[in-house]
C-alpha cells in the first residue's frame, strides 16, 4: 500500500464483531479469506487471527501509509461490508520485534 515516495507505518486493526458473528460468519467467510489472502500476497496483511473465547473481535496487522489508509483497507473487507462488524479500531504501533517482516 505505500504510494511512490511515501512511508509506511504498521497498524493494529481490531474488528469488533456483531453479537451474531459466530452464526453467520460461514456466509461471507470464502470473501473474507479470499481478500485477506490477497492482501498478504502483496505485504499490506501481516497477521490475522480472531480471539476464540469470547468470540467477539478480530486482530490484524497491516502495512498502510496512515491510519486513514489502513482503516480504507479494513472497510473494504467483506466482512465489514456485510456488516458483522460494529466497529473497527485502528492504531499505529512501533514494531520492536521482529525488526524486519
Amino acid at each position: 500500500m505505500t504510494q511512490e515516495g511515501g512511508t509506511e507505518g504498521t497498524f493494529l486493526v481490531e474488528y469488533l464483531y456483531v453479537p451474531e458473528i459466530e452464526r453467520r460468519r460461514e456466509e461471507i467467510r470464502q470473501d473474507h479469506r479470499a481478500y485477506l489472502d490477497d492482501s498478504f500476497e502483496t505485504g499490506t496483511l501481516r497477521f490475522a487471527g480472531a480471539v476464540r473465547d469470547p468470540v467477539d473481535r478480530g486482530v490484524l496487522l497491516v502495512e498502510a501509509d496512515s491510519r486513514g489508509k489502513a482503516m480504507q483497507w479494513a472497510t473494504a473487507d467483506p466482512v465489514v461490508r456485510a456488516g458483522l462488524v460494529r466497529a473497527i479500531h485502528v492504531h499505529e504501533i512501533g514494531v520492536a520485534y521482529p525488526r524486519h517482516f
